[in-house]
C-alpha cells in the first residue's frame, strides 16, 4: 500500500484558483495543506476537512513559520508544492507607481523563489543540470 501524497498550495482563498486546486487534489485522495494570507478566507476548504495554514508570501518570517507547521504536520515529507499565491498588476510596469510595481514583482516573482527554497528540502530542488538533462531525453 502506498502512502498518501501531500501537497502544499499557496493562494487558497475561497473562490480562487488555489482553492479549486485544493478541492481537486483533496477529491483525488491527496492530503492538502492549503495556505493563504488570511486563514478566515479558507473557511470553505476547512469545512471539507482540508488543513489550512496562514502564510504571507512576501514575508520570509511567515514562510518560515508555515514551513515549521508543514514539517510538524507531515513529519518533514512534502511531495508537491504549488506556488499559486500572487496579485494582479493591472497596468504596465512603466505606468505603475514604483511602490506598486515593486510589490507586484516581489509577490509574483520573488515569493515563489522564497517558497521553493524555504519549503522544499534540497533533494527536491531540481538543479539546472538535472532540468537540462530531462529536456534532452
Amino acid at each position: 500500500m502506498t502512502e498518501k501524497q501531500t501537497v502544499l498550495i499557496t493562494g487558497c482563498s475561497n473562490g480562487g484558483l488555489g482553492a479549486e486546486l485544493a478541492k481537486a487534489f483533496h477529491a483525488r485522495g491527496v492530503r492538502v495543506l492549503a495556505a493563504a494570507s488570511n486563514i478566515s478566507k479558507m473557511s470553505d476548504l476547512a469545512s471539507l476537512g482540508i488543513e489550512t495554514f496562514e502564510i504571507d508570501v512576501q514575508s520570509t518570517d511567515s514562510i518560515a513559520k508555515c514551513k515549521e507547521k508543514e514539517s510538524a504536520a507531515t513529519g518533514g515529507i512534502l511531495d508537491i508544492l504549488v506556488n499559486n499565491a500572487g496579485i494582479g498588476c493591472p497596468t504596465t510596469i512603466l505606468n505603475a507607481d514604483l511602490g506598486e510595481a515593486r510589490r507586484c514583482y516581489e509577490t509574483n516573482v520573488f515569493s515563489p523563489y522564497y517558497n521553493h527554497t524555504s519549503i522544499l528540502p534540497p533533494p527536491q530542488r531540481i538543479t539546472e543540470t538535472q532540468q537540462h538533462s530531462k529536456t534532452k531525453s
